[in-house]
């Protein structure tokens, strides 16, 4: 009897052996090494970034705000501020127009290409839509004719560039300015020949955009001033549009005389005369360099008449010239 309860006491000793070594076993093994698989952290921070793009592309619409009539009268010697309105419209929300994007270039044929690249977002906008200002000068000298507006904008989604046309007519306009006003000559004395003017050349300025082939001028008789039954007969005076300097003596004087080759003019008093060889083209005359928007006159009395009495002599009336 003693022997088989020592046994069963050994098994329960045993068994308490191995349960407590299992039990460390998997405290101290089996355990980490799930614990290592699975893992389970208390708290933790993590980033999440998500873009959204529009599907639909922009739309521009060009309204002739500043285009009354849709044709536009340049300014004389000057130059006037043009304006349209654009719309931009996108389905994807008005939020989703660039607005830096919106841009006008005004174009015609060789002309100077206009750029505006910044647009004004007027603050006027709906669900879907915003509207722009867009300005540009339109000069005095720039050609008449049909000019294109054309517009663009995009989005912040598709990001591609939508335009849009409109044009304008810019009209023709025919001026001019002179200076001097007043032509002078030194002293002359009766029976002199080829005595050239000494504050010329006359410069006509084209302050329009027409270019004109064709100039005249419609000279009057000087009549004296103490003594006005003397005068000096306007046909003794010459126009050209070339001129041997103002140094020049003789046949020097290039401008006093009248040839094919020269293609100057004799007055003839209250007659209207061609300079043949003037011309005055459109451009920016304020280049200054005798050509450009511009025409240079110079000016002879190629005979004074040997029976003048000495005192001044000047026109009751202005010298007339005209572009046409």
């Amino acid at each position: 009897m003693m022997k088989k309860k020592v046994g069963k006491a050994a098994y329960a000793v045993l068994a308490l052996i191995v349960l407590i070594s299992t039990t460390y076993l998997v405290s101290a093994g089996i355990g980490n090494w799930w614990k290592g698989i699975t893992g389970r952290a208390t708290s933790g921070e993590a980033n999440a970034t998500i873009t959204l793009s529009g599907t639909n592309q922009v739309s521009v619409r060009i309204w002739n705000y500043t285009l009354t009539g849709s044709s536009v009268s340049p300014s004389e010697d000057d130059f006037k501020v043009l304006v349209v309105n654009i719309t931009v419209e996108d389905q994807d929300g008005a939020a989703d127009i660039n607005d830096s994007s919106v841009a006008l270039n005004v174009s015609r044929g060789s002309e100077l290409l206009k750029v505006n690249n910044s647009c004004v977002f007027t603050g006027l906008q709906t669900a879907t839509a915003r509207n722009y200002t867009c300005s540009w000068n339109m000069w005095y000298f720039e050609e008449s004719g049909v000019w294109t507006i054309t517009a663009r904008a995009n989005d912040y989604g598709t990001q591609v560039y939508v335009q849009n046309t409109s044009t304008f007519y810019y009209a023709s306009l025919t001026a001019m300015k002179m200076a001097p006003t007043s032509l002078t000559w030194p002293g002359v004395s009766p029976g002199q020949t080829n005595r050239t003017s000494n504050n010329d050349p006359l410069v006509l300025n084209n302050t329009g955009n027409y270019p004109s082939t064709n100039v005249t001028v419609i000279g009057i008789n000087l009549v004296g001033v103490t003594v006005p039954s003397y005068s000096i007969d306007v046909r003794n005076f010459t126009v050209d549009t070339e001129t041997g300097g103002g140094s020049c003596s003789g046949s020097a004087c290039v401008e006093c005389a009248v040839s094919p080759a020269t293609s100057g003019a004799i007055m003839q008093n209250n007659t209207e005369i061609q300079i043949m060889a003037a011309t005055l083209p459109r451009g920016n005359h304020s280049v200054n360099d005798g050509s450009t928007g511009q025409e240079q006159l110079y000016f002879c009395m190629y005979s004074v008449p040997s029976n003048l009495i000495s005192q001044t002599y000047t026109t009751p009336d202005e010298w007339t010239f005209t572009i046409r």
